[in-house]
């Protein structure tokens, strides 16, 4: 053991970038309309409104090996309370939007916790006087969850595809549970919400909550299992969290003599992500627009011999048919458009040489370096020109790909 060394840290730091301008105030924006003017609420006011705050704790280990092998481990806990939400609010409170009733207002809400390790380690495989052969990583696991939530949200928050729970990452999605397609219709079929409606089976059992609405007449019964064909009455569940359990990269340099290669590499693994992208490449409508490839393998017709008692009337994870009446239904937000957010890719590839210094010196210069460098060169995910890396939330959005780019470099010292 060459070096070892102990170390750790604390702090508090605070942060309102979760809230717009003057958060605090009610706001009114201005319009007109036919030469009238008018002013409309755009803005609730808090005058609780507090910063969030932010604690910071780890301690780690670092260590040289061997007199090659570099080594640090690190145990990281950063914990924010107070944490800032828009929080939705009854209607009687006053529309914030102009488009939209929608009333809201900036909150302190609750407590969130981010904890985990990382590990950074380079070795050198191999050195002598001509050559060198060097490998490092690192890698970050890390496990985010909500601690606490006020009184009034305990059965969590819904935003957007998510819904914040205690014991939840920050960034679960939640929503509608997508199934598959009928083959003998082509319409896409969801988990039935028995939590808030109800529906009589064919045997005259009574299943959901009694007290809610009955949607027997909106319910489709396949084998014995029972389904809905759009999200009215399709039941939300939790379908995993955009946030990677590891992610990392690795890098290689190799050198011999004045010729130097190196390459970097990254990677997650373990997250979700929503792909509207995708989404919005397999929704019809009646107009042109762009489409994936895979709307080719959607549903066309029932197959032959298809039967309402056939054991492979449902197309699990299938593709609905295209029907611009039905769209709505058949490609609603749901767990359909969550895929696997893991990914690999070839971030930098980089190859120099520099000219031997007798052969620079005959022509009166001091060094002459040439390289050529690739960048994202090779990147591979679970969806042809899905990009995971998009987002730290798992929600992604119809942005070009990361492009590759290749460059030649002359380098001359006089």
């Amino acid at each position: 053991m060459n070096s070892l060394k102990l170390r750790a840290d604390y702090g508090l730091v605070g942060n309102d970038a979760g809230s717009g301008l003057y958060s605090y105030l009610t706001v009114y924006g201005a319009a007109h309309n036919n030469n009238k003017g008018a002013f409309y609420l755009t803005q609730l006011g808090n005058d609780e409104l507090k910063w969030e705050t932010g604690a910071s704790f780890g301690f780690g280990v670092d260590a040289r090996l061997f007199d090659r092998w570099n080594l640090s481990v690190e145990y990281f806990n950063r914990r924010n309370r107070d944490l800032l939400f828009n929080v939705y609010m009854p209607q009687s409170a006053g529309a914030t939007d102009s488009d939209a009733s929608l009333p809201s207002i900036t909150r302190n809400l609750g407590t969130i916790e981010n904890q985990g390790f990382e590990i950074n380690t380079d070795v050198d495989i191999y050195k002598n006087k001509n050559w060198t052969v060097n490998f490092a990583t690192n890698a970050s696991f890390v496990k985010n969850k909500v601690i606490s939530l006020p009184e009034q949200n305990k059965d969590g928050i819904l935003s957007g595809a998510y819904k914040i729970v205690e014991g939840r990452s920050r960034y679960e999605f939640f929503t509608y549970t997508f199934v598959g397609v009928d083959q003998l219709t082509g319409n896409s079929l969801y988990k039935v919400n028995t939590e808030n409606n109800h529906y009589t089976r064919s045997d005259g059992t009574v299943v959901g909550n009694t007290s809610g609405t009955d949607i027997t007449a909106n319910v489709t019964e396949i084998n014995g299992e029972y389904f809905v064909k759009g999200t009215t009455y399709a039941q939300r569940e939790f379908h995993g969290s955009a946030i990677p359990k590891m992610y990392g990269s690795f890098t290689t340099t190799v050198r011999w003599k004045s010729l130097a290669f190196s390459a970097l590499c990254t990677y997650a693994l373990g997250g979700k992500v929503y792909d509207s992208t995708y989404s919005s490449l397999m929704s019809t409508s009646t107009g042109p627009t762009n489409y994936s490839a895979d709307i080719l393998n959607s549903w066309r017709e029932a197959p032959a011999g298809m039967t309402a008692t056939s054991a492979d009337r449902i197309w699990y994870g299938g593709i609905p048919q295209i029907n611009s009446s039905t769209n709505k239904d058949n490609n609603a937000v749901s767990s359909r458009w969550i895929t696997n957010g893991n990914y690999f890719v070839v971030k930098n590839v980089n190859l120099s040489y520099q000219l031997p210094q007798k052969w620079v010196r005959a022509i009166d210069l001091d060094n002459v370096r040439l390289s050529f460098s690739a960048e994202n060169l090779l990147s591979l995910s679970s969806r042809r020109g899905l990009n995971p890396q998009q987002a730290f939330s798992g929600m992604l959005d119809n942005y070009a790909v990361t492009p590759r780019v290749f460059i030649v470099g002359l380098e001359v010292k006089f």
